[in-house]
């Protein structure tokens, strides 16, 4: 009996902090619309982040990542990241705030810096600006690679010599040594 009046007790005082404290549902509804937004978009931030993937991959000057420098990028990835409660439930009981996951809760402060892009044409321009950036800077990387030349040991290997060494690797892998063993 005593544990049922402290649980009545404390849900009326969480009800109670929400009342008070509507600002907050606003911005966690703002992200329900933020992940209906992405989902329906999945499809250029998959290649988005498939190139961002490339990016780092041929890196060889540690620059920064575009992510970093693209605030908009960071956000939408933060976004993809939160875990919203189920659409069924009450907004603003407790089961609905237990089921929401923020990687990093300062997330709730810039759902109102990114507005502007919630229209459906200005987050597909916004899209296919930051895939044009990541593009240009992937091929920066990839000429970067080619005309870096790559020392192993005392010796400096340029682009085409690095493939045609690479070239004969392959060719070899098949290849039986010329070395026999022995059986006893």
């Amino acid at each position: 009996m005593l544990a049922a009046k402290r649980l009545s007790t404390t849900q009326r005082q969480f009800e109670e902090i929400i009342d008070e404290n509507e600002e907050v549902i606003q911005k966690l509804l703002v992200f329900f619309k933020w992940k209906s937004l992405l989902k329906h978009h999945e499809v250029p931030i998959k290649e988005i982040q498939d190139k961002l993937c490339s990016l780092t991959t041929y890196q060889l000057n540690q620059r920064e990542v575009l992510q970093e420098n693209d605030p908009f990028l960071s956000f939408i990835q933060n976004v993809l990241q939160v875990k919203t409660p189920n659409a069924n439930l009450k907004v603003g009981s407790i089961q609905w705030f237990s089921q929401w996951d923020f990687p990093d809760v300062t997330m709730l402060q810039e759902t109102n810096k990114f507005t502007c892009y919630m229209d459906p044409n200005e987050i597909e321009t916004k899209l296919t600006e930051i895939s044009a950036k990541i593009e240009n800077e992937l091929h920066e990387q990839c000429q970067d690679l080619l005309s870096t030349p790559l020392k192993l040991g005392q010796t400096t290997f340029d682009s085409n010599q690095m493939l045609q060494l690479l070239t004969l690797i392959d060719a070899l892998k098949n290849m039986e040594t010329q070395q026999s063993t022995y059986k006893f």
